[in-house]
């Protein structure tokens, strides 16, 4: 095709220019989840690299992200670039959340961990009754006695302004919900079910109980997004497990 051989003219140019050993390859799939998409793009890179007289022991290549090391074995040579494996997150989950269950993807090896957890403080409990509204817009109203748990957490700190009501986070190993709009600094959490959730109990938004994958989906996007929205006002902490608490 046209586009093979301009890119071997140019390599070409490029290799004469560098010297041997100075040049190596790299392509990124456009849709890592297709394999026949995928299949068919790197048909093309080989017969490039063919055309070039490709030395793999003096130009190294690199064709596999984290979604093609799953599902694209024949792309698992030379260089490996995994990048959300390395969270622990998969790569396909988009495709859930998307609702299309028709493709068999390749899950996440059950040895890869998740490798950050976010967690908060309740800040404060109040006590609703029935009609009583919370957050900006007064988006949701009390149905029934309730206990309400504000969490130091919002969009300024990268969390989705968007999450409905239902949301899940985790107290004491259980879960609860977001009611009511996410504001800049604080949610508040439905804490009917978690009678010993105190002032300073921790707040898990993602970890080993409710993964990033699986918060995503139920919030329509990504763990990608997820995990590299968070503002630098989040602080970081490195620890050697994630069974630490902050």
């Amino acid at each position: 095709s046209n586009a093979v051989e301009t890119m071997v003219h140019d390599l070409a140019k490029l290799r004469s220019l560098l010297g041997p050993g100075r040049l190596g390859f790299m392509m990124h799939f456009a849709q890592a989840e297709s394999r026949s998409e995928s299949y068919q793009s790197l048909s093309l890179f080989q017969k490039a690299l063919t055309l070039l007289d490709h030395r793999p022991e003096l130009e190294p290549i690199s064709l596999a992200n984290s979604a093609a090391i799953l599902s694209q074995p024949l792309a698992c040579s030379g260089w490996l670039r995994p990048g959300i494996l390395l969270y622990g997150s998969s790569p396909f989950q988009w495709q859930v959340s998307s609702g299309d269950s028709q493709q068999d993807w390749p899950p996440v090896p059950k040895d890869i961990q998740l490798a950050s957890r976010l967690t908060t403080r309740l800040l404060s409990i109040q006590e609703l009754a029935v009609g009583d509204r919370v957050g900006y817009g007064l988006r949701y109203q009390a149905t029934r006695p309730m206990r309400i748990g504000v969490a130091a957490i919002g969009y300024a700190d990268g969390y989705p302004r968007t999450a409905p009501d239902g949301t899940p986070m985790v107290i004491h190993g259980r879960r609860c919900s977001i009611v009511g709009q996410v504001s800049m600094d604080l949610i508040t959490l439905d804490l009917s079910q978690q009678p010993e959730a105190a002032v300073g109990s921790l707040v898990e938004v993602w970890s080993d109980n409710l993964g990033v994958d699986e918060l995503a989906a139920g919030l329509g996007t990504l763990g990608y997004e997820l995990l590299t929205c968070l503002t630098p006002r989040v602080s970081r902490r490195l620890v050697d497990s994630l069974s630490v608490v902050p």
